[in-house]
C-alpha cells in the first residue's frame, strides 16, 4: 500500500495534509483506530469505506466533511480496494479555533459533526491549498493557513446541513459503552464492571467495540482519561490537578501515557499552554 502525500504542511500548531492512497489495503486501514491532541477537519475526496467516530459510523462520499473534537478516537472502515482513497485534513489547536463555535462544539461533543461540501466548495478548498503549496514564505502559509481552517469552519456553521442530519447510524451496543466509560472513567472500571454493568458478555462486548472503533475498550478507556486530564490541566493549570481527576492511581504510568497521546510531558503541555 503506498500513500503519497500530494501537500503536506506543519507550523506551530497547524497542520494540513492532503494525501492519496492509490490502492489502498483493507487490513491496513482497518481497526487504524486515533485521536489527536487538536481539532480536525477531515473532508473525504474519493474510496469507498465508513468513518467512525465515537461510535457514529458515518457512510462516506465524495464531499462528506467531519469536524471532530482534540481527543476524540476516530477510524476508517475501508470496504474495497478498487478505489483509490483520497482526502484531505486541516489539523487545528485551541488558539486557531474561531469565535462563536460554541453550537458546533456542542454538536460535535455527540460523536463528530458531519455536513457536505459541495463541488464549488470542494474546488475552493483544493485552489486555496494550491496557493499554499505556492507560497515561498512561512510567515505568508501560516497566515493562509490559519485563515483557511477559519473560513472552512464559517463555512461549516453557514451549512445547509448545519443540524448534523446527514445520514450517520450508530451502533447502540457500542453506544452503551462509551456512554458508561464517559460517565465513569475517572473510577477504578474494567471490563467485569462494563459487562455488569450492560448485561452482556465482556468477551462479544470486546470484540464488536473494535470491529466498530478500531481499537479496544481498554485502549479508550486510557485515551478518554487522559485527553480529560489535559482539559483539567489547562483548565487549573495545576498537573496535581490533572493527575487527580484521570482515574490513573499511579502518577509514572499517568506520565507515560500521556507522553504518548499528547506527545509531550503534562508540564511541558501545560508551559506550550500558558504560552
Amino acid at each position: 500500500m503506498e500513500k503519497e502525500l500530494l501537500f503536506s504542511y506543519r507550523e506551530d500548531g497547524l497542520k494540513i495534509h492532503h494525501t492519496l492512497t492509490a490502492i489502498p489495503s483493507i487490513d491496513n486501514f482497518a481497526f487504524q483506530s486515533h485521536s489527536h491532541n487538536m481539532y480536525e477537519i477531515y473532508l473525504f475526496l474519493s474510496g469507498d469505506g465508513d468513518f467512525v467516530v465515537e461510535g457514529n459510523i458515518i457512510p462516506l462520499e465524495k464531499g462528506v466533511l467531519i469536524f471532530t473534537l482534540c481527543g476524540q478516537t476516530h477510524n476508517l472502515i475501508l470496504k474495497s480496494d478498487k478505489k483509490p482513497y483520497e482526502r484531505i485534513a486541516l489539523l487545528f489547536g485551541e488558539k486557531y479555533l474561531p469565535n462563536e463555535c460554541a453550537e458546533l462544539l456542542k454538536i460535535a461533543l455527540n460523536g463528530g459533526y458531519v455536513t457536505k461540501f459541495s463541488e464549488k466548495e470542494i474546488d475552493w478548498l483544493l485552489e486555496s491549498i494550491e496557493i499554499l503549496k505556492n507560497s515561498d514564505s512561512q510567515y505568508a502559509k501560516k497566515v493562509l493557513l490559519s485563515s483557511l481552517i477559519n473560513l472552512t469552519v464559517y463555512k461549516i456553521m453557514n451549512s445547509s446541513q448545519y443540524a448534523n442530519n446527514y445520514n450517520e447510524t450508530e451502533d447502540d451496543l457500542v453506544k452503551q459503552v462509551i456512554r458508561y466509560i464517559d460517565r465513569h472513567f475517572g473510577e477504578n472500571i474494567s471490563l467485569n464492571t462494563i459487562e455488569k454493568a450492560i448485561y452482556r458478555d465482556k468477551a462479544y462486548l470486546g470484540r464488536r467495540f473494535k470491529e466498530v472503533m478500531g481499537c479496544t475498550i481498554w485502549e479508550y478507556i486510557i485515551r478518554k482519561r487522559i485527553f480529560s486530564a489535559r482539559q483539567q490541566l489547562y483548565l487549573t493549570q495545576s498537573v496535581s490537578d490533572a493527575f487527580e481527576v484521570s482515574g490513573f492511581r499511579d502518577y509514572s504510568a499517568f506520565y507515560r501515557k500521556y507522553k504518548k497521546y499528547v506527545g509531550c510531558s503534562p508540564s511541558e503541555d501545560l508551559k506550550q499552554f500558558l504560552e
